[in-house]
């Protein structure tokens, strides 16, 4: 009888050590490229999801999932992210615009104070058609995390 419960009590401990599995992300920087980020000043924001790669745009849905895109809360056009490579605190992505037209490289940067720093490198200017005329966006933008609605 002691025999059965201790290999009963070890088959138990095995199942659960064996359904454990790693929640925690590969390391903190993939788990920061996830969310939304604004910069009120020039009425812009990214979503983002690098590591799930699971972003779809409302009422864009042909797009698919994305690793994220850029948007504008004076319009409807936005800038799909197509590719991302994340490495360390930094990311480099490529984007292009919902017409397919136009597109630019670009890198993200994790800041330390949670901030994330957007440089465009090549490529098509980043701009947004606000009614009357397109806004050119600089090529180095700072975003600041959104708050939770």
């Amino acid at each position: 009888m002691k025999k059965t419960l201790v290999t009963l009590f070890s088959l138990f401990v095995a199942m659960v050590v064996m359904a454990q599995t790693d929640t925690i992300p590969s390391s903190a920087a993939d788990s920061s490229f996830i969310g939304r980020f604004v910069n009120n000043e020039l009425n812009i924001f990214v979503e983002l999801n690098l590591r799930d790669k699971n972003v779809t745009v409302e009422g864009q849905d042909i797009l698919g999932d994305l690793d994220g895109y850029f948007g504008c809360t004076k319009c409807q056009h936005v800038w799909p992210i197509v590719a991302a490579e994340v490495s360390g605190s930094s990311a480099s992505i490529d984007v292009v615009n919902n017409h397919g037209s136009e597109d630019f490289t670009a890198r993200l940067t994790l800041n330390a104070d949670g901030t994330l720093t957007f440089r465009h490198l090549e490529g098509s200017t980043f701009k947004f058609p606000i009614p009357g005329k397109w806004h050119k966006i600089p090529t180095k933008v700072v975003f600041t995390p959104a708050r939770a609605q």
